[in-house]
């Protein structure tokens, strides 16, 4: 007997049966479940034997094209939800902000850079003027001796790309203790600036603070900064 195709279902079957979609459809998502569930050959021919009955030809193609349907879906089902996973992680691991920088921050920095006439300190000068402050969510409140910058990666930068300024800025603490402010260079941009005790002996007293926010809860006025740069011999010297 002749063959031809249901344009509704895309199944061909005989003439004298056509197989409505839905009986179809239905005889394969339950066989999809038991193909799935148990390879067995006995299982296997009770499969193939619903589906013909059902009236399909060739039941073995529409099992394995409506399984690896289903695999494909769940492949791409657990790829979103892994992607959607990941970026929620990188958002909870990195939440890094930016903000403008405070006056007496950017005065500080500024104050370090003019204490010297140079190259790099001009290059350092056009950084600061784009710098902003990075900063995570936990810092929100309080002070930190320490301010990370952002600066626009297409700033033009200095050599060598990781040093320490050669100049730094000094001053005392409301006991006496000697500070001092660094500024640091990476990737021949502005990275941080920080306070830190002045002596390095102050680390070898066991009964003395080693916490500089426990001496100071502000950064000082540039007033009251002295600058010293290395010498040829690693010494410091008054920058006048």
């Amino acid at each position: 007997m002749a063959a031809t195709t249901a344009w509704w279902a895309g199944v061909t079957t005989d003439r004298a049966a056509l197989v409505p979609a839905n009986v179809v459809a239905g005889a394969l998502s339950g066989v999809t479940v038991l193909a799935l569930s148990d390879a067995s050959e006995r299982l296997d021919a009770r499969i193939m034997g619903r589906l013909e009955a059902a009236g399909v030809r060739h039941p073995r193609r529409w099992v394995a094209a409506t399984s690896l349907a289903s695999v494909l879906v769940g492949y791409a089902v657990d790829r979103a939800g892994a992607r959607a996973a990941t970026q929620a992680l990188e958002v909870e691991e990195n939440p890094v902000r930016t903000r403008a920088l405070t006056p007496v921050v950017r005065e500080v920095v500024r104050g370090i850079l003019q204490a010297t006439d140079s190259a790099d300190a001009q290059v350092l000068l056009g950084q600061l003027a784009v710098a902003q402050e990075s900063f995570f969510d936990d810092d929100l409140e309080g002070f930190s001796a320490t301010v990370e910058f952002q600066v626009p990666e297409d700033v033009v930068r200095v050599v060598p790309h990781h040093q320490t300024y050669p100049v730094q800025a000094r001053y005392q603490a409301a006991d006496g203790t000697v500070l001092q402010i660094r500024l640091q260079v990476m990737e021949g941009k502005l990275s941080h600036l920080a306070i830190d005790f002045a002596d390095e002996a102050h680390y070898e007293d066991e009964e003395a603070i080693d916490v500089v926010e426990e001496l100071i809860d502000q950064w000082p006025a540039p007033a009251d900064l002295r600058y010293v740069r290395e010498g040829p011999d690693g010494q410091l010297l008054p920058v006048t």
